[in-house]
């Protein structure tokens, strides 16, 4: 199943320490609320992935102020700068935890691009994996 993150896409932020207490918190609590309310609406009612699972992701990332010449020769090309691509995959993976799949440990195999593109969003696809199915190498 295919889902949809609209919106550039944003890295995992640490965990941060609060200003005059010792006190742990999220800066991307409410992020992770609404996007993680966006995946249960296209999820629906389906039950949870169980077993090993294949994440399929592409960021599409907000083009920089460009001319109009400029843009379109950019677009669609790999973007190689900031956010890491390992942080926006965390980020997917924490989102879609207990809405797509039971815990994101289930994450086997994972493809995934970071591209330029006139309309930043994060494009993702699950696909379970047969239990008995061995990699080749």
């Amino acid at each position: 199943m295919r889902y949809l993150i609209d919106g550039n896409p944003l890295p995992l932020a640490r965990t941060r320490m609060g200003r005059g207490s010792r006190r742990l918190y999220d800066s991307q609590k409410d992020i992770k609320i609404v996007q993680g309310i966006c995946l249960q609406n296209q999820h629906g009612e389906k039950p949870l992935y169980i077993g090993p699972l294949q994440l399929d992701v592409t960021f599409y990332l907000k083009m920089p102020k460009l001319s109009a010449r400029k843009i379109a020769e950019r677009n669609n090309m790999y973007h190689f700068y900031k956010p890491d691509l390992s942080n926006l995959i965390k980020l997917v993976e924490d989102i879609a935890n207990e809405i797509i799949y039971k815990d994101d440990a289930q994450i086997s195999y994972i493809t995934s691009r970071k591209v330029y593109h006139e309309n930043p969003r994060t494009e993702f696809s699950i696909i379970p994996l047969a239990k008995d199915d061995k990699y080749e190498i």
